[in-house]
């Protein structure tokens, strides 16, 4: 479907500046699409010779989904979103039901945006198309240093947690440390999965150590499956194909219906999760890190790809409010630094909660059962109300 959101703003008509983009993953397309539409002139550079996202899943709650619709995207994401009626959390050993968030028609009213999920080659792809069509110049097999251009304004680093560009802005830098755990993930056909996973809604079955999410993408097609499991592997690859889980789970009880779909995927790619602790300074005058370079997040939350499209929008709106590059980009790292590092520690601690065991897993799971639907729904308020700026 073709990409009609190219239109410049007001102020944008009035002024151009030259952006480039390092690296054309989610973050660098929407940030192009989001400077591109107040007026700057873009382009994007990568690494890579073919641009290509490997096979997951992302959940774009309404605060990510704000963002892309002002972009002009819901008619290039709809075909193939899924709009899941819940997040359920449940146990993953006989599947009880521990607690339930509505979405839907509720979180499109409360929130005024909706929660879409979809899988991520399909959402690079219609960014990339959008991008594309605006007329910026997406430039592959180039390297980050040779890319930064001496008459660019602003130059972008969006070159994830491993990509350097850190330690480029600030050589004091906190390194990334292993997290301890590897997600596997997979897809299998909707029909093929077994019938207690092929609702539309987004399910956590928690596990002594470990977790599992499912969640329909493609349009309800297919089921996207995500598996956090311990693991010292210290690799940084973001996608390591490996050929079954079996043995990686043998000591956890799981349900019929995780043991089913789990043990019946021949085809896995995995990653080794690691954290950084926050950053001292994200920009050195007109360079700046931004998504995982800045504030790498672990997707205990799914919030990882949402700060990344937060902060696009919030990068072009103080471009937009200060035509000065290092005025904008200080406002720019104050008004993100807090949020992102409070998501940071909430995802960590979020995964804490998740991964009990024993007696503390009962105490939580008592909790969730028992508290008032409204009041956990509440606690999501501060993520999926928020409104960058």
């Amino acid at each position: 479907m073709a990409f009609k959101g190219c239109q410049h703003g007001i102020i944008g008509r009035l002024m151009t500046k030259r952006a480039e983009i390092f690296g054309a993953g989610i973050c660098g397309l929407t940030t192009a699409l989001a400077l591109f539409k107040t007026g700057w002139s873009v382009t994007i550079a990568d690494r890579a010779s073919e641009l290509s996202e490997a096979g997951a899943g992302i959940q774009l709650s309404p605060n990510a989904m704000r963002v892309l619709l002002s972009l002009g995207m819901r008619d290039a994401l709809r075909p193939s979103a899924s709009i899941p009626e819940t997040v359920r959390v449940r146990r993953g050993d006989d599947g009880k039901l521990l607690s339930t968030v509505r979405l839907g028609e509720h979180a499109q009213q409360k929130y005024g945006a909706p929660y879409w999920v979809v899988h991520r080659a399909d959402l690079q792809a219609a960014l990339l198309e959008a991008v594309r069509s605006c007329g910026i110049d997406v430039r592959l097999g180039v390297d980050g240093n040779a890319s930064q251009s001496v008459d660019a304004d602003l130059t972008v680093l969006a070159t994830g947690l491993h990509g350097g560009s850190a330690v480029s802005i600030d050589p004091d830098a906190p390194q990334p440390t292993p997290s301890g755990h590897r997600a596997w993930r997979a897809i299998v056909a909707m029909n093929k999965a077994p019938r207690e996973l092929q609702d539309m809604v987004v399910t956590a079955w928690l596990l002594p150590g470990a977790h599992i999410v499912t969640y329909p993408v493609h349009a309800g097609r297919s089921l996207n499956v995500v598996v956090i499991l311990p693991d010292n592997d210290r690799g940084k690859n973001w996608s390591e194909p490996r050929s079954a889980i079996d043995s990686h789970t043998k000591n956890l009880r799981l349900s019929d219906a995780l043991q089913d779909v789990l043990f019946s995927l021949r085809e896995w790619q995995t990653w080794s999760l690691w954290r950084r602790a926050p950053l001292n300074r994200w920009s050195d005058g007109t360079r700046l890190v931004i998504g995982d370079a800045a504030h790498p997040t672990l997707p205990f939350l799914a919030q990882g790809g949402a700060m990344a499209i937060e902060d696009a929008a919030s990068l072009a709106h103080h471009l937009n409010q200060d035509e000065d590059v290092p005025t904008a980009l200080r406002a720019f790292e104050l008004a993100r630094k807090y949020r992102t590092t409070r998501l940071q520690r909430a995802a960590d601690e979020n995964g804490r909660i998740f991964h009990m065991r024993g007696a503390m897993a009962a105490a939580r799971d008592a909790t969730l059962r028992f508290s008032p639907q409204a009041l956990i729904e509440r606690r999501f308020d501060w993520i999926y109300g928020y409104r960058p700026n």
